[in-house]
């Protein structure tokens, strides 16, 4: 009879729901079976549950009559329910075995107003199943209940008593006691749903209800919990019409506390859900398969695609919605996404521009993919709809952004490398091939560079670069010796830098070398030339002192003269080879230096093939020519005006290499005769060729002039790089002709930082009857000293502890006080037009030399004056 009361509810809720056009939203809700039938017996509606059970498709039973579809059910209870309720217009119950599921079914039939009817039946073939076995033993019954945890009651409603089972007090955390008092049981409901069950129970004893019920509510527990319980009652009556009345209610209690959280959270979720589709940042539409009814639709659909959902949700939103592909044309309605996956059941996707609600174009991307139930059969489609016009604008910028970087990187002077998290080589510079001499298609990869260029100490790279995508900042690496395509091997140094992502998502990092190759080299170089500087400073210290031993003279004068020429000597040869960068001195050269201050016209002639004196035997060379040229100069050719001079040169191929032979020649001078004994200068000479350059030396003394012939080895020259010089010395420029300077007692500002040096000027300049201004050492003090004085000639030292002397220099024009450069440089570099022009004395420079320079200097500034006045 409760259930009959239920029934009676549900039909009446039915009809309501009817009247307000959402019968069938109610009918799909519930979990029993409904189908109805107009009154042709044709099919017009079956719920969800209906077409689950009967297993037939709502297109094969729609307008069908219900006979030809089930021709087993003519004649069975059902039936004539059907018939009896279709004709008297009441409500019918039966209870049976299904004619088409061979089930037993509880039915009622209900009358519809346009004479057809509504039939909802619920399986009760576990029921009946229970019945059977509670029939059978009531111990597996209470097993069962207790298995199940549902407990039973049992109230006798004319005398108030109330029967739980073991699994009724349990529930409600009571020790079994057997029976129960309403009132009592009353009193364990929760406050708030005490009028509702009281409620339900008044409905379902009604005599004239159905006699059923089933509720949920709460019960608060002596314990002091608060549990959900569900109740399922039958009401019991006896009596006919107005004598009808309720006896006694049977029925089960069920704890259904975690059904209730799961049905909470189920809501809670349906609530996130819905929160989540209006706020996710893509349009979302759910369209029902086969019907095309949109069910879910969010306002992001409106924003992207510029179209409104339509109220009527069997209308297709992008029906008025038009879309354009990459070349502007417009996308027809078959190509869309959601009609190629309604079509095929296959996902799709789309990527277009598309009209905005304010008139501008965007970029969108449509995707739709199938929705399907247990069976696979396609019940509704998912269609998303991409903003994505800020990211293809984002990506026509990378793009171009990666052009611009690929032109700047390929064209780049220096070798330069993008490469990206996945190990390819995105962007190579042509400098990097270059270099290495490798092709563009043997580095494709990192790896494929790594192996080409380390070898075997692949593996260290290999984990270096690994390691530069780890890290958020420029990376300095160590210097690395690569392997180029030829086999050689060149120094590079590293520096990695991070530079964002591509187009693909790929990290990416630029690797930039700078190739110090050729800068070790020279430091190499540079350091060699260090240790041979500080070797061979040392060794001119050594010859210095030596030459100090060993020169002897009849005065201090001579002796100086002498130690002043071997000095000079040694000073040229060093000037020479610092200009060859130690690579040589120019024989031609260096005899053109030793015998320019005896050079008059016609006197001397120098010729030989261009020959380079290596750097070892440079400083010995040198000595020789100066001692032959001093002696020539004293006692020979070179003293007398009419003498003359030839030195020649030639390389001679012998069977152990080529040597070089040196001439020395001289007429015209006073008769020569066999000296006594040997002088200091051919002890020299001889030690120096044969000792040191082991060569051969062969002095002839000839009536007519000396000749002298001196042999040397292949490791003492070289004949590559060098130019022929075969032309005779006829610069005229005698120092020893000067014996006295002009301007006898004239002042000279002296400007040296070397304290020595500056007093061994000062002396020099002393005796030769010139007044000294000076010397001062610093720029600072000889511009202070030509505030207060004029000078008539000056000297300056370029580098004076650290400073240049160009200041003096240039106030020294100013004031038309002529002077000269003597300095260690050979030449000076970086300095003006006028001071160009300027005589430079490289020391140690000779007394004779300073003086007849000095006077020359004083002579000039003579006759300028003179001419000045003339006029």
């Amino acid at each position: 009879m409760l259930f009959r009361v239920a029934r009676n509810r549900i039909a009446h809720r039915i009809t309501d729901e009817q009247v307000l056009g959402q019968t069938s939203e109610i009918l799909e809700s519930v979990g029993d079976a409904f189908y109805a039938v107009d009154r042709h017996f044709r099919f017009t509606y079956l719920n969800r549950k209906a077409l689950e059970q009967i297993g037939k498709p709502r297109g094969q039973l729609i307008g069908r009559q219900f006979l030809e579809v089930f021709p087993q059910a003519e004649g069975s209870g059902l039936h004539s329910s059907c018939i009896e309720a279709m004709r008297d217009g009441k409500a019918r119950e039966f209870v049976g075995v299904s004619p088409i599921l061979n089930r037993w079914k509880s039915y009622l039939v209900l009358p519809r107003p346009d004479g057809g009817l509504l039939v909802h039946s619920r399986d009760i073939s576990a029921q009946k199943a229970a019945e059977a076995a509670m029939n059978e033993s009531e111990k597996r019954l209470r097993l069962a209940a207790h298995a199940a945890r549902f407990g039973t009651y049992d109230w006798d409603v004319a005398n108030g008593q109330l029967f739980w089972s073991q699994e009724s007090h349990a529930i409600h955390g009571l020790p079994c006691t057997g029976s129960i008092v309403c009132e009592r049981a009353f009193d364990l409901i929760h406050p708030e749903d005490r009028n509702r069950v009281a409620a339900a129970f008044e409905r379902g004893l009604d005599p004239g209800g159905v006699g059923f019920w089933s509720i949920d509510y709460r019960i608060l527990r002596p314990d002091g919990q608060t549990r959900w319980i569900n109740s399922q009652s039958h009401v019991v009556f006896e009596g006919e019409r107005g004598d009808r009345k309720a006896i006694r209610v049977i029925g089960t209690l069920q704890d259904v506390t975690d059904r209730k959280a799961a049905q909470q959270a189920l809501m809670i979720e349906r609530m996130r859900f819905k929160t989540v589709v209006e706020h996710v940042p893509v349009g979302l539409l759910l369209v029902e398969i086969p019907s095309g009814r949109t069910l879910v639709g969010n306002l992001q659909v409106e924003r992207i695609t510029g179209c409104a959902i339509p109220e009527d949700p069997d209308a297709w939103v992008l029906d008025r919605w038009k879309g354009y592909d990459e070349t502007g044309r417009e996308i027809p309605a078959a190509a869309q996404p959601l009609a190629i996956t309604m079509a095929s059941g296959e996902p799709a996707e789309l990527i277009a521009r598309s009209p905005r609600q304010d008139g501008s174009m965007g970029w969108l991307r449509i995707t739709s993919a199938p929705i399907r139930d247990p069976n696979g059969d396609v019940t509704g489609i998912v269609v998303t709809i991409f903003d994505i016009d800020a990211e293809r604008r984002t990506a026509d910028t990378l793009r171009d952004s990666e052009a611009r970087l690929r032109r700047a990187v390929e064209d780049a002077p220096f070798p330069i490398m993008v490469h990206a998290e996945d190990g390819s080589v995105v962007h190579l510079s042509k400098a990097w091939l270059t270099i290495t001499g490798y092709a563009a298609e043997d580095i494709r990869t990192t790896a494929d560079w790594i192996r080409l260029a380390y070898g075997d100490g692949a593996e260290a790279v290999r984990m270096r670069v690994k390691s530069l995508f780890e890290r958020d900042c420029p990376v300095d690496e160590r210097e690395n010796v690569v392997r180029t395509a030829d086999g050689s091997r060149r120094t590079w140094s590293f520096r990695s830098a991070p530079i964002g992502r591509d187009l693909d998502g790929r990290q990416l990092v630029v690797t930039m070398a700078v190739d110090l190759t050729e800068r070790k080299e020279d430091e190499a170089r540079l350091h060699l030339l260090m240790r041979e500087v500080d070797h061979r400073a040392k060794n001119v210290l050594a010859v210095v002192q030596s030459i100090l031993h060993l020169t002897r003279a009849e005065n201090p004068a001579d002796l100086t003269t002498a130690i002043e020429g071997r000095l000079a000597a040694m000073a040229r040869a060093h000037m020479l080879l610092a200009a060859s960068h130690w690579a040589g001195a120019d024989l031609a050269a260096m005899s053109v230096d030793e015998l320019a201050p005896f050079a008059s016209a016609d006197r001397i002639a120098i010729r030989g093939p261009a020959v380079s004196i290596s750097a070892e035997a440079a400083q010995a060379v040198a000595m020789s020519l100066h001692e032959l040229s001093t002696n020539a100069a004293k006692y020979g050719a070179l003293s007398t005006p009419a003498g003359r001079l030839e030195l020649s040169w030639r390389v001679e191929e012998q069977e152990r290499g080529e040597r070089l032979v040196l001439e020395w020649v001289e007429d015209g001078g006073p008769p020569v005769t066999p000296p006594s004994h040997e002088g200091f200068g051919s002890i020299v000479l001889r030690q120096t060729v044969e000792g040191q350059l082991g060569g051969e030396l062969v002095l002839d003394w000839n009536a007519a002039g000396l000749r002298c012939r001196i042999a040397m080895p292949n490791d003492c020259f070289s004949t590559a790089g060098t130019t022929d010089s075969s032309e005779p010395l006829n610069e005229a420029f005698d120092e020893g002709q000067v014996t006295g300077p002009a301007g006898s007692g004239a002042r000279v500002l002296v400007v040296e930082d070397e304290a020595l040096t500056a007093l061994a000027m000062e002396q020099v300049l002393l005796d030769a009857g010139l007044t000294v201004l000076g010397p001062v050492g610093r720029v600072e003090d000889a511009l202070e000293l030509l505030r207060e004085t004029t000078p008539d000639v000056a000297v300056l030292d370029v580098n004076l502890f650290g400073q240049t002397v160009f200041p003096v220099a240039e106030r020294l024009l100013v004031l038309g006080v002529p002077f000269l450069f003597c300095s260690g440089y050979s030449r000076l570099d970086d300095v003006s037009e006028r001071l160009n022009q300027v005589p430079l004395l490289a020391k140690p420079v000779l007394a004779d030399r300073l003086i007849a320079t000095l006077s020359s200097l004083m002579t000039d500034r003579t006759v300028i004056s003179a001419g000045v006045a003339a006029q």
